[in-house]
C-alpha cells in the first residue's frame, strides 16, 4: 500500500511556522486516521485526525518531519514549501 501525505507551510510568528497536511492512501483515497507526524529532533508531534488532517507548530524551517503509521515504511522529509510524499507499505 502507498500513502501520500501533503504539506503546506505558513507563518504563524516571527520564529514559528504553522504546518498543516493531510495523509491518505494513495490507492484507494482514504484518509489514514492515526498516522504520526512528528518533526524530527524536537519531541514535537501530533496524529492525523479522523479525517486525514493535521496541523503542528514548530519553531523554524527548514525543518525535517517523520510520517509514520502501522503497515508503512516511515518516511523523513526536510519541509521548506509545500510537497507531496510518497511512500510504500512495508508489507507486501
Amino acid at each position: 500500500m502507498r500513502y501520500f501525505c501533503v504539506l503546506m507551510m505558513g507563518a504563524a510568528a516571527q520564529a514559528e511556522v504553522v504546518v498543516r497536511g493531510t495523509v491518505r492512501n494513495v490507492v484507494t483515497g482514504l484518509p489514514l486516521p492515526g498516522a504520526g507526524i512528528e518533526v524530527v529532533g524536537t519531541g514535537r508531534g501530533t496524529f492525523v485526525d479522523a479525517q486525514g488532517n493535521f496541523l503542528l507548530r514548530a519553531e523554524s524551517r527548514p525543518l525535517t518531519l517523520r510520517v509514520t503509521n502501522v503497515g508503512y515504511t516511515s518516511v523523513e522529509v526536510e519541509v521548506t514549501r509545500m510537497l507531496l510524499i510518497a511512500a510504500t507499505s512495508s508489507r507486501p
